[in-house]
């Protein structure tokens, strides 16, 4: 009887073995990006390759790797070459080979040679537009370089839509797919999620990213979530911890999302409060200032309402801190902490705010200067609000004005260029004598307001303040609702 156990349970365990290996779990990562960078050697996501390179370039974590990423950057490309080697270079990130890569992954899924419990991961680290009429948002492809950062304009651009064909693809087939935007604006990845699909975005739908690192020779130092991200990607690891421990770095004023229940429920409830908050002037950036500038007859309307959200902030996180079930002093600090950041913001924003006040009332005197001295040049100055007027920078319109009338060869463009030149003229020197006509007190209001605007760099460092004390309320919250619920998601599931 012993005897007749042990001959029917060793073909059990040979059958076992054999199913086990032939059900081998297939593991394929896309590295995308690196477009709409300017002309030269390196681009910002050159770290990020470094990063990304110590991950592929370890055989033994059992990833098959393409990689479509720049084109015509010498130090980005000598990356890819000899930190990349082992992996498929499928060239530059043009629209012809990203749109034939996500074919590809398509067509993998549907003939069945990526099946249910096979792994794929695509990740995306190029510059992001803000988000248009598509779904989701634009991304800048090689070969040009944008001029500005919300638009991507200068640079050819693609839009991210077609990810959504592959993620329903892979959620009805079974695929474990993980989708990484790491790009500006990226947060609006996420308005094609499925509960199927891990997604995890570099920030909020309305903010930029941040990308790169810092190379000191011997090691990288990893400021940013992107870099801190690809830094951790480790085998044994899932992509949930990856990104809370990414998130839990650096202090770029961005918000990184990620498509778990806690995840999404943190977002509803946190990110549109928290945005105003991590607004800022810098450099070619002036979210801060623009903020006020959508209408500036609504402005006491537009004060009135960033009083109300502060508030409510506010109450929102006090009671926070009762649905998490906190008690330990040390995590009520976090929450105080956040508090305390948002209320220095919120201080700076009123003292702008007021500087911002004095500014429009000059509008009323300005407004009445135009009407008796140039009511014969309204077509000039009637489309402005009057503040906005008298602030014109028109010295460098006027230079390319005149270059273009002078450069133009067609009798009738010369005229119109010539003519318009002429308007932007009279334009400065109506600009010039309104100013020089305005009251002392008019004028001190004036200059009160360039100076806070020329101060208003101190803002990054403000919502940098909120970003690191929001990043400790967000880990907080998320893994006491974890504990809680204890249901698992995609990204959990995505283990490397």
């Amino acid at each position: 009887m012993k005897a007749f156990k042990k001959f029917t349970l060793f073909p059990v365990l040979l059958l076992s073995l054999s199913v086990s290996y032939s059900a081998e779990v297939k593991k394929q990562f896309y590295v995308l990006g690196g477009g709409g960078e300017p002309a030269g050697k390196s681009t910002i996501f050159d770290n990020d390759l470094k990063l990304i390179s110590s991950f592929t370039g370890s055989k033994k974590n059992g990833w098959e790797t393409t990689i479509s990423f720049n084109g015509g950057h010498e130090n980005t490309e000598s990356i890819i070459a000899k930190k990349m080697s082992n992996v498929r270079n499928k060239g530059p990130f043009i629209e012809s080979n990203y749109n034939e890569l996500i074919d590809e992954m398509i067509k993998k899924i549907e003939s069945g040679e990526l099946a249910a419990g096979d792994q794929l991961m695509v990740t995306i680290d190029s510059h992001g537009a803000r988000k248009g009429h598509e779904k989701t948002h634009q991304i800048a492809l090689a070969g040009s370089a944008l001029s500005n950062l919300k638009t991507l304009e200068g640079a050819q651009t693609i839009k991210l839509d077609n990810l959504e064909k592959l993620a329903s693809l892979a959620a009805e087939k079974g695929v474990k797919l993980a989708l990484v935007d790491m790009s500006c604006f990226s947060g609006n990845l996420l308005n094609i999620k499925n509960d199927k699909v891990c997604f995890i975005s570099a920030t909020g739908p309305e903010q930029y990213g941040y990308a790169g690192s810092v190379d000191l020779g011997i090691f990288t130092f990893t400021s940013t979530f992107s870099g801190k991200f690809y830094d951790l990607l480790k085998k044994g690891k899932n992509l949930e911890e990856i990104f809370l421990n990414a998130r839990m770095r650096g202090d770029s004023p961005e918000f990184p999302m990620i498509s778990s229940m806690e995840g999404d429920m943190i977002h509803q409830a946190l990110y549109k409060m928290l945005l105003p908050y991590m607004r800022y002037n810098r450099k070619t950036i002036t979210d801060f200032h623009e903020s006020y500038n959508s209408n500036y007859r609504d402005f006491e309307k537009q004060v009135c309402s960033l009083n109300e959200q502060h508030n409510s902030l506010m109450s929102l996180l006090t009671q926070a801190e009762v649905m998490a079930k906190i008690g330990d002093e040390s995590m009520n600090n976090e929450f105080r902490s956040l508090k305390w950041a948002l209320e220095k913001y919120r201080d700076y924003q009123l003292a702008y705010e007021e500087a911002l006040r004095a500014k429009l009332k000059v509008g009323d005197e300005i407004k009445a200067i135009l009407e008796k001295d140039y009511a014969q040049d309204s077509a000039l100055w009637k489309r402005y609000y009057p503040e906005a007027f008298i602030n014109l920078d028109l010295d460098y319109t006027i230079k390319v004005m005149q270059e273009l009338a002078d450069k133009e060869q067609s009798e009738r463009m010369k005229k119109i260029w010539l003519s318009s030149l002429k308007e932007s003229q009279r334009q400065k020197e109506i600009i010039e004598e309104v100013k020089s006509k305005l009251s002392d007190n008019s004028k001190a209001a004036l200059q009160n307001a360039q100076k806070a605007f020329a101060d208003s760099g101190k803002t990054y460092s403000l919502a940098s303040q909120v970003t690191v004390e929001a990043r400790k309320v967000y880990d907080t919250l998320y893994k006491s609702m974890q504990k809680e619920s204890k249901k698992s998601n995609p990204c959990r599931e995505f283990v490397l």
